[in-house]
């Protein structure tokens, strides 16, 4: 039975680092970019604040309009703890995302009552 160099620990714990890193990104990194509601009438695009936490505007032929939805934190697989915006109703609702499958579900909720929606990938 060979011995447990330096060399055979510094290797391991190298690629074990780079795994863990990619797979943080990756997971982190799934929200960004623009999305499209069921009806296909609108577009939101997501980007993720210098506060390390995610929001999204209004995305209208290329150009970005109003904030929609601010203030998301990426943990346990899920984006939590966001708000967004009704510009019917004036009023900005606590919402959670999660992402399976290239479909994005937004869950705006406001005391007991909460509504998901459904968004497709578009870029």
């Amino acid at each position: 039975m060979r011995a447990i160099t330096k060399n055979h620990i510094h290797f391991i714990c190298f690629f074990l680092g780079i795994g863990l890193f990619t797979c943080k990104a990756q997971e982190s990194a799934t929200i960004l970019g623009i999305w499209k509601n069921e009806d296909k009438t609108h577009e939101i695009k997501f980007y993720k604040t210098q506060y390390n936490t995610y929001e999204a505007c209004i995305w209208e032929e290329g150009t970005a309009k109003a904030k929609i939805i601010k203030d998301l934190v990426f943990k346990e697989n899920e984006y939590k703890n966001g708000s967004v915006y009704l510009p019917k109703r004036n009023v900005w609702l606590t919402c959670n995302i999660v992402i399976q499958d290239e479909i994005l579900y937004l869950t705006a909720k406001k005391g007991w009552l909460s509504k998901t929606k459904k968004w497709t990938r578009v870029k």
